[in-house]
């Protein structure tokens, strides 16, 4: 999904990640999200290494 920002640029977001990013123009903005979600995480896998010792 792409809509503008109000700051000026463009948002783009992921839902079936939840990963939203913005950029300076419509073609930057999905760019960075497909960077963005390249990095994301499986929705509910465990990653020990971001776990927290409590």
């Amino acid at each position: 999904m792409l809509t503008p920002a109000e700051e000026g640029g463009d948002v783009a977001f992921d839902p079936e990640t939840g990963t939203t990013t913005e950029g300076e123009s419509i073609e930057e903005a999905p760019a960075n999200l497909r960077d963005a979600t390249s990095f994301a995480p499986i929705p509910g896998a465990f990653l020990p290494e971001l776990a927290m010792a409590v």
